[in-house]
């Protein structure tokens, strides 16, 4: 009789657990699904930052700018690219931190 409590018991618990690791798969996969549309939301983007900054290398107007001449001190320039789209707060914050980073490394 006990054995047989205990081989209940042992099944009730391996179908627990199996629910419990269906579960955890759906919302892995869930999770999964959301990071890999975000990366291909963000493929546009790329595309119209090659497209601004193939634009700004081949213009006459951005190379006769005093930032694009070249100097005999040594400058080095930093394009920061921020977002505009909400909640970027923590994105901004670290992208200020490790701006100050570089320019404490020179």
């Amino acid at each position: 009789m006990a054995d047989t409590v205990a081989i209940r018991r042992r099944i009730r618990s391996v179908s627990s657990t199996r629910q419990i690791t269906k579960a955890m798969q759906l919302v892995a996969a869930s999770k999964m699904r959301t990071a890999t549309d975000t990366a291909r939301a963000t493929a546009g983007y790329l595309t119209q930052v090659e497209q601004m900054l193939a634009y700004a290398a081949s213009n006459k107007d951005w190379q006769r700018h005093p930032l694009m001449q070249p100097s005999a001190a040594k400058v080095t320039r930093i394009v920061v690219i921020g977002s505009d789209r909400g909640l970027a707060g923590p994105y901004h914050s670290r992208l200020e931190g490790k701006l100050r980073e570089v320019v404490a490394e020179r």
